[in-house]
């Protein structure tokens, strides 16, 4: 998977943080059940800089990527996110406080109705094998409006 040199990078959610980690060791065990690979990555950042690769991901819970596009990607998804989400909590405190637009109240209507025409549809097979749908709309639109 990786070769001894390589540079990998890291994310810590738990201390917002990115850093990179050198490939310094490739170890493999071999056991009775089977091989089992890791690596050891000199992270250059205490006097103890040299940590097992799967305790990096497994026990410290770090994201680990192979380039420094991918973890930019990572990044940019995460801010994504956070943006969104930012945005959907002003959305529904601007609709506790304010009341919803009529866009909201016209959107939330047309679902209505279009909830109600496919609960009211029948299909049905013609002699020649063509099948049909017949919806019964009788009274959706008068109910909309209020």
């Amino acid at each position: 998977m990786y070769e001894v040199g390589n540079f990998i990078y890291f994310s810590s959610n738990k201390t917002k943080q990115i850093f990179s980690g050198r490939i310094v060791e490739e170890i493999t065990i071999k056991k009775l059940s089977g091989t089992e690979t890791d690596y050891r990555v000199d992270l250059k950042n205490s006097l103890d800089s040299q940590f097992l690769l799967s305790e990096l991901r497994d026990v410290k819970k770090f994201n680990i990527f192979d380039n420094i596009n991918e973890l930019k990607q990572f990044m940019l998804k995460n801010v994504e996110n956070t943006i969104d989400k930012l945005i959907l909590k002003c959305q529904e405190d601007k609709t506790k406080h304010w009341g919803k637009t009529k866009d909201q109240v016209l959107e939330e209507i047309a679902d209505q109705n279009t909830d109600a025409i496919n609960s009211n549809k029948q299909q049905l097979e013609l002699e020649d094998g063509t099948k049909v749908n017949i919806i019964d709309n009788t009274g959706v639109l008068n109910n909309s409006n209020g």
